[in-house]
């Protein structure tokens, strides 16, 4: 139950950080780019917790 814990808290970790660096390099930079590059990568960290 512990690891499932960990697991869980780790995936909201990831999230919300790179939810956050996004919602960051978009006040910076303004560009699309950047902000799809991040998306990507939030997804391949989806599927590597599955």
């Amino acid at each position: 139950m512990a690891w499932l814990a960990f697991e869980i808290g780790l995936f909201f970790g990831i999230c919300f950080g790179v939810l956050i660096g996004v919602l960051l390099k978009q006040e910076d930079a303004g560009g699309d780019a950047e902000s799809s590059e991040a998306g990507s990568l939030a997804v391949q960290a989806f599927d590597l917790s599955e």
